[in-house]
């Protein structure tokens, strides 16, 4: 008799617990600061047209970017990257490793003379790489993990300050040009009114998109009735056709064209001399039948 009271009396409780459980609803869904970041940072997509993206393998991925020389040059060694402008006379490069971390450092050439590289300290971001140092000298893009990202690796920008010689604090470049995935490398052409974004999003292990992009003359963001489905569309890139309406996706692609047809052909007048056999010398570009060949 008393066990089947307290059976009941159980019963009852859990009941009551279900019920109440029920008012109350789901518990509380809690978001990562990524997350957080990504929905603040949302609204403010910018709108950018892309144009053409290419997928590359990770370690490898600069072979593919036809960055012209005014732009300055991206060298990679033992995983640690440099960036150098057109005259070579500043260059900006990471040192260090993954135990004590990366750093950026920055050193001018006076003359035939270097400067001994100064630790950018300023610029305090978690493993930075990728640095891209704008034609004007002052703006400064770069890759970064940690504090202040949508999620993984992030594209952030800095300014640099002549009178204090010294960079302002890097911000999030924002989207879409991050995401929760890993971006590496934004650089950009003002010759030719061209960039490049370099993202692992949608791409499996060790490869990566090239994204080839348009650089708004100034950052513009979607309408405030902007449904918040397509800024999500626009802000991962998608469909690069959806950013086609955002300017002369026609005059884009021919830059692109007439900067690859034109760095094809400064590579000629340097001249090459590639054996393939007893009999075959290949001395220009276009002596080689497929693009990747051409490129690697």
């Amino acid at each position: 008799m008393y066990r089947i009271i307290i059976c009941a009396f159980l019963a009852l409780l859990t009941a009551g617990q279900s019920s109440a459980q029920s008012r109350k609803g789901k518990a509380p869904v809690v978001k990562t600061d990524e997350e957080i970041l990504y929905e603040e940072l949302l609204p403010a997509t910018a709108r950018v047209m892309f144009i053409d993206s290419l997928v590359a393998d990770k370690d490898s991925f600069l072979y593919y970017i036809p960055l012209p020389s005014d732009a300055g040059t991206i060298t990679r060694r033992d995983g640690l990257a440099t960036y150098a402008n057109e005259f070579d006379d500043t260059r900006i490069s990471v040192a260090g490793d993954t135990i004590s971390g990366q750093h950026l450092y920055m050193s001018r050439r006076y003359g035939n003379d270097w400067e001994t590289p100064r630790e950018l300290t300023e610029l305090d971001n978690e493993m930075p790489d990728y640095p891209f140092l704008m034609s004007d000298g002052v703006t400064l893009y770069f890759s970064a993990e940690g504090e202040g990202t949508v999620g993984g690796r992030d594209i952030f920008r800095t300014l640099y300050n002549a009178d204090e010689l010294e960079f302002y604090e890097a911000t999030n470049a924002g989207l879409p040009f991050n995401s929760p995935a890993n971006e590496y490398l934004l650089a950009i052409s003002d010759t030719d009114n061209l960039g490049w974004l370099v993202t692992d999003r949608n791409q499996e292990e060790g490869k990566v998109c090239i994204y080839t992009f348009e650089p708004p003359a100034q950052r513009v963001a979607f309408d405030e009735d902007t449904p918040e489905e397509d800024l999500k569309r626009y802000a991962e890139i998608n469909q690069i056709s959806d950013t086609w309406g955002f300017g002369d996706a026609n005059a884009a692609k021919k830059r692109q064209s007439e900067l690859i047809s034109r760095l094809d052909t400064q590579e000629g007048d340097r001249g090459i001399e590639f054996v393939v056999n007893d009999d075959t010398i290949y001395t220009s570009l276009s002596d080689f039948s497929s693009d990747d060949s051409r490129r690697q």
